[in-house]
């Protein structure tokens, strides 16, 4: 099963690696053990498409789009606040199936940052949280690294996040252009409509 979470596929990722490693113990183990080990890699894997199968339901039932007003608003509220700390950045917005909404590049901000706004965005729609959250995830002791290159690539630094109204996920914000610091206040300003 394929979901567009990778932060439920990394437990998954996990899990199934838990099992091959039982697997590959249980012929060190004595008959009860092995059944034991067997029957608990099981229902680990069972909880976990348990998970994704309900993850699924909540975000179909939910599921809601920024529209275009949002969006503008959204990139106003940044630009406003990069404008106060003279932080010339690049504003993506996504929408929550990780489509471009919206895009502005300021003036004088860093043309290669463009990508980072939009890796961002995306990177924190993947998981449905703070783009630095997942680089929490990325770190190689995590145990998880590498995950650094799959969807396209992943950015785990600040200045991506969901962005709320209502208390609901409508869409996504990425930030770049300054530091991460920055990128980040940028973000938070119009995390929330």
């Amino acid at each position: 099963m394929f979901v567009k979470s990778p932060g439920l596929w990394i437990v998954h990722i996990s899990t199934i690696e838990m099992i091959i490693v039982k697997y590959r113990d249980i012929t060190t183990l004595s008959s009860e053990d092995a059944l034991k080990s067997a029957a608990l890699s099981v229902k680990s894997v069972a909880a976990v498409l348990l998970s994704l199968k309900n993850f699924n339901k909540e975000k179909n039932a939910s599921a809601m789009n920024i529209n275009s007003q949002q969006a503008s608003a959204a990139i106003g509220l940044a630009r406003s606040k990069a404008n106060e700390i003279k932080v010339p950045v690049n504003i993506a917005i996504l929408d929550t199936g990780g489509h471009l909404k919206a895009l502005e590049r300021m003036d004088g901000a860093p043309i290669g940052s463009l990508d980072i706004a939009i890796g961002k965005a995306k990177t924190s729609m993947l998981f449905g949280i703070n783009s630095e959250q997942v680089g929490e995830y990325l770190k190689p002791e995590a145990g998880a690294y590498g995950i650094t290159n799959t969807n396209g690539g992943l950015v785990g630094f600040a200045g991506g996040l969901p962005i709320r109204s209502a208390g609901e996920i409508i869409g996504f914000i990425g930030v770049s252009g300054g530091a991460v610091p920055q990128d980040f206040l940028i973000a938070s300003q119009a995390a929330a409509l």
